[in-house]
Parts: structure tokens; sequence; C-alpha cells
């Protein structure tokens, strides 16, 4: 097996397909049979800090894959209102945009089916989706879908030609934090930065939407974030392949 899918980063811990990043993906590699490919050691390491910001954290186990993952984030201000939560339940179902039905990789696809990329290892097209991106989708900027498939727009009739990534569905402090996020582990990757990129519509966004239905939790204590990570700015952040740094 590749030493490539023992690999884990700030958003596979979102995930529960892992690194591989989506179901096809997954199961190119592994067939039918579970196979676990990140610890609840490595998840916790991530929830731990964003704790440490005041949000209630829960960790799932995928019963598909047997990964650990991040399912829930929710945060109280002091009237004990909510004021952030990820991995509600909606009348639509669980909202877990992070978990890999909407990933960069499953819109493009990595595992081209009927071309010549399909000759290349997984891992490699895994590790270079934004320069798969630009052959699949000339015409398009990365960022812009990304800003079409922010959370602020998901009433938008765009929003399901968007991606989800953890800088356009996480708040702002938490995104920072992650862009930020170093581990000790051998196995821990860091994301391209294209994954903390803030839409302007998300920029200190911390409301719940009104229609979804919510179980009580203990409070947490309510922290003011700071705005450091400088992927706040679409004007800032134009896209290129020609990098090989964006990618894993």
């Amino acid at each position: 097996m590749c030493e490539f899918y023992q690999k884990w980063s700030v958003a596979s811990v979102f995930n529960q397909w892992g690194i591989c990043r989506y179901k096809e993906a997954y199961e190119i590699i592994y067939g039918s049979a579970s196979y676990t490919t990140q610890s609840s050691f490595n998840v916790n390491e991530v929830a731990i800090r964003i704790r440490k910001l005041g949000y209630d954290v829960k960790l799932g186990l995928s019963i598909v894959t047997g990964n650990n993952y991040i399912v829930e984030i929710r945060k109280k201000n002091s009237e004990g209102d909510y004021i952030y939560c990820y991995g509600f339940w909606s009348r639509s179902g669980y909202e877990r945009v992070l978990c890999g039905d909407r990933t960069i990789y499953q819109k493009v696809d990595v595992i081209e089916r009927g071309s010549e990329s399909w000759k290349t290892p997984l891992h490699e097209n895994l590790q270079k989706v934004t320069n798969l991106f630009e052959i699949k989708f000339p015409k398009d900027n990365l960022y812009e879908i990304i800003d079409k498939g922010a959370s602020c727009n998901i009433s938008k009739d765009g929003y399901r030609e968007g991606v989800s990534t953890i800088g356009n569905t996480l708040p702002n402090d938490i995104v920072e934090m992650l862009c930020e996020f170093k581990s000790n582990d051998p196995n821990f990757i860091k994301e391209p930065d294209y994954e903390f990129y803030i839409p302007e519509c998300m920029v200190e966004t911390r409301a719940c939407p009104a229609d979804y239905e919510f179980t009580t939790i203990e409070d947490d204590e309510d922290l003011q974030s700071t705005h450091c990570c400088p992927l706040t700015n679409n004007s800032n952040n134009s896209y290129s392949s020609s990098s090989d740094s964006d990618d894993e």
C-alpha cells in the first residue's frame, strides 16, 4: 500500500474517506473492505485546538470506512444562543459538507476514467488536483468555484456547482488556526492554500440558519477571534496551476 494513503491533514479529519477524499477514490484503493486510514488520536489533535477557541466538538466513527472524523462543531454565546453550528440536523439531513461529498477532488474526479491519467497512480492525482482542475475546467477559476460553494451561498442557484472547503465552511477563527496548524506526526501533511481561502461573504460569519433543529449542549466560553490568515481576499488569490506549492 502506498505510504501516501497513511497521511492525514486538517481537511481529512473532517472526511470519512480520510486522505482518499471521496467514495470512488477510496473504493479504487481498498475495494469494498473497510480500511482505517486515520486514528482518533490524529482527529483529536485538531479537535483539541478547535475546543480551545471555545467550540464544542464531537467526533464520530464512519460505519463504512472505520475512520474517525469530526462530525459536529457548535458554539453558544453568553445568552445561550447558537452562534455557529456545523454538522447539525436540518430538514435535508445532516449537513456535513466536509465529509467527502463536495470536495474539489470529487468535482474534478481524480480517477479520470477512460483517459490517459487513469494509468497514473491515484495518489499522484490526489496530490495534483489543481493541475487536473485546470485541465478539466479550463474556463473556470478555482477560487470562483470555492466562492459558489460557500455556506453563505447555500440558497443560491450556483451552490451545487461549487465545492466545500475549510475556508468557505468554517468560522474564520477556526480557518485561521487550521491554516497555521502543525503536528509532530510524520504522516501529517499541509493542505494547499486554496483550502483556507475565505470568500468575502464568509468573513466574520457566525450565525446559524433559522430552520435547523438543535439538541442541548453545555455552554462554552465565548472567545473573540483574531483574523490573521492572509487568504481572506479573493482579489489577492488568482488561481494558477503553474505553482506546485498549491498541491500537497
